[in-house]
């Protein structure tokens, strides 16, 4: 049984709301820019925001994966490590 802390709880919450919240963004962002301009074209500096939400977003949720996969992984290898308790 893993034990979270209340506080680590907090922060992975907290980045996955913010990469959650600049995706949005981004898509809104996007879509305000496309359909309200003219020519119907996205600017280079809407892009490059909404590339950089991706990259954020991504980071988060990869390491956050990453790392939960490993401890689960090192967490079953121990309890298959333990021989069993003969009296």
């Amino acid at each position: 049984m893993r034990v979270i802390e209340p506080q680590k709880e907090r922060r992975e919450i907290a980045q996955v709301w913010t990469a959650i919240l600049l995706i949005v963004s981004g898509i809104v962002l996007s879509f305000l820019s496309f359909f309200l301009s003219t020519e119907h074209c996205i600017d280079n500096s809407i892009l490059w925001y909404f590339a950089q939400c991706l990259l954020y977003a991504g980071g988060i949720f990869g390491i956050r994966n990453y790392t939960i996969t490993k401890i689960g992984q090192i967490e079953n290898a121990g309890n298959k490590q333990k021989p069993p308790l003969e009296y």
